[in-house]
């Protein structure tokens, strides 16, 4: 199974998300920067691989986020303060948890891949153009090694 196969099939698994608009991957500086990112967003990065016997194992990052409107209005709630923060991170946080449950499920997409350990996501906070808040999911996934020796 390649790379370019599960990189190709994890975009078309979020974007296929009803609460997903745009995913993007490579350098997270300069998709930020495209004007045209519908939110809530998906960005896709590699991490590591390694190459246990007759497998590959492909470290991923999702980073998912959603824009934090600030209201004008005076703060009442001093735990949910004037934002919507808490539904940036609720949604965000529900779109990764549809992409892990496709790769427990067995999704045909996914078919050939196979969850390594249990994948975890870690808040994000971010002020890049816009301020958005939502989760980086690390996951590790393996696939058999179809690459002969030489």
């Amino acid at each position: 199974m390649s790379l370019y196969k599960l990189l190709d099939n994890v975009k078309e698994i979020l974007i296929e998300d009803k609460l997903c608009n745009s995913v993007t991957s490579g350098d997270l500086s300069e998709a930020m920067l495209n004007k045209k990112i519908l939110y809530p967003y998906s960005h896709v990065s590699l991490g590591t691989s390694s190459f246990p016997a007759n497998t590959i194992q492909y470290n991923l990052f999702v980073l998912c986020m959603d824009i934090v409107d600030v209201s004008k209005d005076s703060i009442t709630d001093q735990y949910k303060g004037n934002d919507n923060e808490h539904d940036a991170f609720n949604t965000t946080v529900t779109i990764l948890a549809r992409l892990v449950e496709k790769f427990r499920s067995g999704d045909v997409k996914l078919d050939g891949y196979h969850l390594v350990g249990t994948p975890t996501a870690e808040p994000y906070y971010d002020q890049f153009t816009d301020k958005v808040a939502g989760w980086m999911l690390s996951l590790s996934v393996e696939t058999i090694n179809e690459v002969g020796s030489c």
